[in-house]
């Protein structure tokens, strides 16, 4: 009895389908372990041709393959890739370093922890809501590694906290019942070090990403009326005073301004009161704005100033326009630059957690926070990989970039994709690109081969297009074309001699145009009786250097783009046949019957 190879019986039973094994296992899962394809001493897997196959299919606005034509492209692709590592490609400096490019961008989003990240953008989302007003007293410490000064500033800010928060006893005096802590304030002009004692210590306002991840985790974690712990940042060591939280909001506003000349308030206030009445009087607020308010900036846009929230305002104005309803007006204010009427247009609150999510994962993975992130990632593989507590941070790194694909084997066909891709690239540059460029004798005589390939459709005018100040000029301009030759350039030289002072003596354009393209080509070189064209005053005289080609090109050059098309093709094909000559190719049939019976339905 005549044995049946395993592959046939394979091919059965994908061609069974009421075969209960046959529907719950997949074409991927059957064809796991079966090469499709051999090039050389390459053996190519099923799975590497159905990834391919499929990816190729379901891209949009691409034409549908059927499995023996799609088999052809495939073929070429691994004959390429093949030919790629046999010129050794992928040991060149430009390969690998396109590769490693690619692979980083490809596992950068495995290598590191997504659960510590989503809840540093849940956390950065919560604090969003919330707008805390702060001050602070701090003691530069920039350098920790000099230890007498790091510990100077640690007691300097950790005696300063205790009078802020318990007070401390005058030398001399003896211990009362009770002590009073020291005004924030006062103690932040009398010791701070920064340039917040200017102003009493006071920040303002505290919002996600505005400051460093320290103080803004010491802004968001201590109580309102409270002072924080002490923390170190980049400056020195810190201490916080919370002042006040408020819901967060945005306010998009617009306001009509008259300026304060002279201190002269009353006639400002005046003028602001006059323009209120006309506004209670239902006046049009743009309008007004656009004409009587001082703020040129705004008032160009009808006053409007765009959003804002808070701390990004002059107190005056903040606090008018945070009181105002959507929709109205303010009452006239003052601010050190004059009187005010606000207008509030919209109010809006912070967006949904689902909506705002990209837009917080990249603030995330910008800010230093991540460095949690990154120290939990750290954390993880040495627990999942078991790796010694000695090993440094890059080695971690490189143990589970190393590991990555076998962790995540979706990520495997990707990066092989990469890494041919750039081969055939590197490959198809050597072979066929930079020939059809840079091999001009070769082009040039593909062309003369397949002359007639290229002939018009309808008659050309090749030359140039001249509108000349005078017929000078024009006389001038065409010596200059007739006697230029093979190797000048007559665009830079008419542009040189043509040229004085600055004046262009002569317009011209170089082309090769069919007729009802350019009317001036119509009229001069075509000498078509229906085309007409009008010489501008400027430029009177006009003319055309050149010739009519009723047939076709020169040479190649005058269809440049289509030759070298035609020519990669043509050197791609050579290359193919050259390739199955040199590398065996098999194809095993069984394997793409059995892909056939599937994808081809």
């Amino acid at each position: 009895m005549k044995k049946v190879s395993f592959m046939g019986m394979l091919l059965c039973v994908f061609l069974l389908t009421s075969n209960s094994y046959a529907q719950t296992m997949s074409l991927e899962e059957m064809l796991k372990d079966s090469i499709i394809l051999e090039v050389a001493d390459d053996k190519i897997p099923a799975s590497e041709f159905l990834y391919m196959f499929d990816k190729n299919n379901s891209t949009p606005n691409n034409p549908k393959y059927e499995t023996e034509r799609y088999l052809e492209l495939f073929i070429n692709f691994r004959l390429k890739v093949h030919d790629a590592l046999q010129k050794k490609i992928d040991t060149t400096s430009n390969f690998q370093r396109e590769y490693n490019n690619y692979r980083h961008q490809a596992v950068a989003k495995y290598l590191r922890d997504d659960e510590a990240i989503e809840k540093l953008c849940r956390e950065a989302y919560d604090r969003l809501k919330l707008d805390r007003k702060v001050a602070q007293i701090a003691i530069e410490c920039k350098d920790t590694t000099d230890v007498a000064k790091r510990d100077s500033a640690l007691a300097k800010i950790q005696r300063i906290r205790q009078r802020v928060t318990t007070g401390v006893m005058p030398e001399g005096k003896k211990r009362r019942s009770a002590m009073k802590p020291e005004n924030f304030f006062q103690v932040a002009v009398e010791a701070s070090t920064d340039n917040s004692a200017r102003d009493s210590g006071r920040i303002g306002w505290v919002v996600p990403f505005r400051f460093v991840y320290e103080f803004e985790n010491a802004a968001y974690n201590t109580p309102v009326g409270q002072v924080s712990e002490i923390f170190h940042t980049n400056y020195g060591y810190h201490i916080i005073y919370v002042e006040e939280e408020v819901p967060h909001k945005e306010v998009h506003s617009a306001h009509i301004m008259k300026r304060i000349i002279d201190g002269d308030t009353a006639r400002a206030k005046a003028q602001i009161d006059s323009i209120y009445n006309l506004l209670k009087n239902g006046n049009d607020f743009t309008t007004l704005a656009t004409n009587l308010s001082d703020d040129a900036g705004s008032a160009a846009k009808g006053g409007d100033l765009g959003w804002s929230s808070v701390g990004r305002m002059v107190a005056p104005f903040e606090k008018a326009i945070f009181s105002t309803p959507a929709g109205q007006l303010s009452k006239p204010f003052a601010s050190q630059y004059g009187w005010h009427i606000a207008k509030v247009i919209d109010v809006k609150e912070v967006e949904p957690f689902e909506a705002m999510h990209r837009q917080l994962e990249a603030a995330v993975l910008r800010d230093s926070r991540v460095l949690v992130a990154n120290r939990s990632f750290i954390e993880k593989t040495r627990k999942e990989y078991n790796l010694p507590d000695t090993m440094s941070v890059k080695g971690v790194y490189d143990y589970a970039d190393e590991h990555i694909a076998d962790k995540y084997p979706d990520l495997k066909p990707l990066l092989k994709e990469y890494y041919d891709g750039i081969l055939l690239f590197e490959v198809s540059m050597k072979e066929v690109w930079s020939r059809s460029t840079d091999d001009v004798e070769g082009i040039t005589a593909f062309f003369n081969s397949h002359r007639k390939q290229f002939n018009w459709d309808a008659p050309r005018y090749k030359g140039f297009a001249l509108q000349c100040k005078d017929e000078r000029v024009a006389i001038i301009a065409k010596s200059i074309i007739n006697n230029a030759s093979a190797n000048d350039s007559i665009e830079n030289i008419l542009r040189k001699r043509l040229t004085i002072d600055g004046v262009e003596y002569v317009k011209f354009e170089k082309g090769i145009w069919k007729q009802g393209e350019n009317a001036l080509v119509d009229v001069y070189g075509f000498n078509s009786k229906k085309a007409t064209f009008t010489p501008s005053p400027d430029y009177p005289y006009v003319t055309v250097v050149g010739k009519l080609q009723p047939v076709g090109p020169d040479d190649y050059t005058d269809r440049r783009a289509d030759v070298t098309t035609a020519y990669q093709n043509q050197l791609d094909r050579d290359w193919i046949v050259n390739m199955l000559g040199k590398y065996k190719v098999t194809v095993h049939k069984p394997v793409v019957d059995a892909i056939k019976a599937v994808r081809d339905k």
